[in-house]
C-alpha cells in the first residue's frame, strides 16, 4: 500500500462519466483530479498504519516485528526556508490592508503565532480579554474594527 500510494499517489488518476449510470447530467468532460502526495502526507499514512498494526497485532499473537509496516522506513523531509519580514515589508503590509488581515497580522506580529493559529484562535483563548456588553459606536468613527 505505501509503495503504491507513493509511486501513484492515492486516488485513481483519471475521472470519466458514464452516461448509461447518469442519464440526467447534460455535459461532462473527463480530467485529472488526485496525483502525488506530499512527503509529509505519506509520512502521517504510514504512520497511521503502522499504529493500526501494531495495536492490533498483539491481540492477534503476533509479535510488533511482524508489523507489515514496521521495517518501512519514512521519507526525508526536506528542510523548510523561512524567511522573517523586513521592516520595509511590515510597513507595506500595514499600509492600508483590510480589516481582518490587520488584525491577524498584529496579533501574528505580536505572539510569533502562525497565521493557521491565529486564524484560529477563539476570544476566550486570549488572556485579559472582556466581552463588551455595550453596542460599539461606529457612527463617529470612535471604533476602528480590528477583526
Amino acid at each position: 500500500y505505501i509503495s503504491h500510494i507513493r509511486k501513484n499517489g492515492r486516488w485513481n488518476r483519471r475521472i470519466s462519466y458514464e452516461k448509461s449510470r447518469c442519464p440526467q447530467r447534460k455535459k461532462f468532460k473527463s480530467y485529472e483530479f488526485g496525483g502525488m502526495l506530499s512527503a509529509t502526507t505519506l509520512n502521517r499514512y504510514q504512520m497511521t498504519c503502522k499504529s493500526v498494526f501494531t495495536f492490533l497485532l498483539p491481540d492477534l499473537g503476533y509479535s510488533v516485528e511482524e508489523n507489515p509496516f514496521y521495517f518501512i522506513r519514512p521519507l526525508k523531509l526536506a528542510p523548510a526556508e523561512r524567511e522573517i519580514f523586513t521592516e520595509e515589508e511590515l510597513q507595506l503590509i500595514f499600509q492600508n490592508p483590510p480589516p481582518l488581515m490587520r488584525g491577524l497580522f498584529t496579533i501574528g506580529i505580536c505572539c510569533g503565532l502562525r497565521l493557521g493559529d491565529v486564524a484560529t484562535l477563539r476570544w476566550s483563548e486570549i488572556e485579559g480579554y472582556a466581552p463588551n456588553l455595550v453596542a460599539p459606536d461606529f457612527y463617529l468613527h470612535e471604533i476602528i474594527r480590528v477583526t
